[in-house]
Order: C-alpha cells, then structure tokens, then sequence
C-alpha cells in the first residue's frame, strides 16, 4: 500500500475533528462544516470513514469500557507516527465520555488514511462481539432475522459477508433459530469444528470437556477438526471432545436441552459434582462447593430453579447422611461424620 500524502493526513486530521465537534454539539458550525464538505469529494469521503470506524467501535463496546489509548500504545510505531499529532496528547482533563469520542475520532482518522476504506468494510476483526456474565441471558436479533439466545457466561462474534453468516462460540451455550438463506449458510465455530444450518433451530454447548450440539427442528451438519461430518436431526446430539473430534450420537430430550431458556436445570441420574457445576454457572452470589469426592460422584435426578440453590437442597434432603453448611459465600455439602 502507498504511504498517505500529507494532503490525505490533513484531511483526515480535519475531518475527525469535525467529527469531534459535532459529536459533542450537534447545532455547532453546521454552515461552516456543510462548506468544508462542499470543498471536495474526498472531504466527504474521509468524514464517511471516520464515522463508520466510529460505528464499528461503538458496537464492538456499547459499554463504552474500551481504552483505545491502550490499544494505540500498543499498535505498531510506524502507524502510530502517522496518526494526527493533534490526538495523540494528554487528555485526562477531559471527560471520560470527551476523550472517548477524541481517541476514537483520532483513531479513525489514522485508520482511514493507513489501510483505506476496504478495512472499513471488514475489519471487525471476528465480527461483532457479545458477552454474557454470570447468571446473565441475552436475545440477540441479527440481521437477517435469525436470533441468537445466549445462556449464562457466554460470548460470541458474529461476522456475516455476502457467502456465508459465521458466529463463533468461544465458551458458554447458545440456542440459534435460524433463518433458511441456502445462498447464504449459517455456520457455528466451535473451535475448529462448523456446525452448519439452513432454517433450524439447534443448540450449541461449549466448555473445558468439548462442545454437544443438539437439534432442537430441522438438521445440521457437523465437521470436526478431522474434516469428518456427521447430519443429525430433531432429538439427536453430537458430542467433539476438546480437541473437535466427534466421539459420540446420541438421542435428547429437546425440552430438557432447551429448559436453561425458562432458566431450569434438568438432571437425569447426574453426578452431583456436574449438578453442582451447573448451578455455579447462574449463581455468582452462593457458590456450591463438595467437600469428598465420593459424595460428587453420587447421582440425583430432578427439575430445579436455577437461580434457587434453596431447590437443590430440597432434592438432596433424600440423602440423609449429607449436611450442609454457608460461610463466606459458599454453600458447602459434605457427609455428616462417622457415614
């Protein structure tokens, strides 16, 4: 890529300032700005780049928690060299909300001389991000329709082009209803394994032992890291292990994968270690801890509220022999002594 002119730079540092301006006073200088868009085409353009650069980081962090000075400190020499000098000074006089809209002003005006308007269009580096924390749920609507319904403790990027609609799944568990576009595929990334869709709904679970897709309607397709697929339909689940290797089909219950919407656990003859585990993922006030290995074995079966661990100690008042003690926010289970 050519170096920017000196003409390029100063457009660009006048354009984000104007964008700075306006941002902060809307009904400022509006005549004057108008002429100085009036003055030429790439005028217009530059003030175009920094406003979708600015749009690009406003989603990626709606909060508003990214620290773009940090990103910069961090970003190469020679890039940073060509940012206009006019943001790259002290602002910590200004207000959080101000220096926000500076450094993000000033950051634009360097990306859109240094890379140019193609990275405008896709940089997104792994499309836009979402998070749940814990013991949070989201609906996320996208933009052909599909929803995204996204359980406790779990994150996404979604990135759509025109061939294909990619979410990535980096931990947690996700419901898709998707929307049926054969010229335009749906894909889950599971690490290195696709989960692909056209008009169904399925859920994908992600954690430290791999990741189980289940059918809730219609089909998918599973590849795993080995580039072996599998199709599986309403009531069925593919289990990878956490490398993407697929080691087993299986049959579900779709309401019982599915009941974490209503927010209700449902266990089948599950080890209490795994019950408890799955509690800890909706509550960060009360973490329930085991104290034995041979009691996180036993198994229990039973509908529960997530956010009542008060409903697990009603379902293990069945085992006589196990206590229970709170203390700095733990629910602790052990085995009365001499059981």
């Amino acid at each position: 890529m050519k170096p920017p002119r000196r003409d390029e730079l100063d457009i660009a540092a006048q354009a984000a300032e104007w964008f700075t301006a306006l941002a902060e006073d809307p009904v400022a200088d509006r005549a004057a700005f108008a002429e100085w868009l009036t003055r030429s085409p790439l005028h217009v353009q530059e003030f175009l780049n920094i406003s979708a650069v600015h749009r690009m980081f406003e989603n990626l962090d709606p909060e508003g928690r990214l620290d773009v000075g940090a990103m910069l400190q961090t970003a190469p020499l020679d890039q940073i060299a060509r940012l206009p000098s006019a943001f790259i000074r002290s602002s910590s006089g200004e207000p959080r909300r101000s220096r926000q809209k500076r450094w993000l002003a000033g950051l634009a005006a360097g990306v859109a001389v240094l890379v140019g308007a193609w990275w405008i269009q896709s940089a997104v580096i792994g499309g836009q991000h979402y998070a749940t924390i814990v013991g949070e749920q989201r609906t996320l609507p996208l933009a052909d329709g599909s929803l995204v319904y996204l359980n406790t403790g779990s994150e996404v990027a979604v990135k759509y082009s025109t061939a294909t609609r990619d979410v990535r799944l980096d931990q947690g568990e996700a419901l898709f209803s998707v929307e049926s576009n054969p010229k335009q595929p749906f894909r889950v990334h599971a690490g290195d394994a696709i989960i692909q869709a056209v008009g169904t709904q399925f859920n994908v679970r992600r954690d430290a032992r791999g990741t189980q897709t289940s059918v809730v309607e219609g089909t998918v397709l599973v590849t795993d890291v080995n580039g072996s697929q599998v199709k599986i339909t309403v009531g069925e689940s593919v289990d990878l292990n956490k490398d993407g290797a697929i080691v087993a089909r299986s049959h579900i219950d779709a309401a019982r994968v599915t009941a974490w919407r209503q927010r209700r656990l449902v266990f089948e003859e599950d080890t209490l270690a795994d019950i408890a585990a799955e509690f800890n993922r909706y509550n960060s006030a009360l973490k329930i801890r085991i104290e034995g290995a041979d009691i996180g074995e036993r198994r229990f079966t039973g509908t529960l509220d997530a956010d009542n661990p008060q409903s697990l100690l009603r379902l293990l008042t069945e085992a006589d022999d196990l206590s229970f003690e709170k203390k700095a926010g733990e629910l602790l289970i052990h085995q009365w002594p001499g059981h």
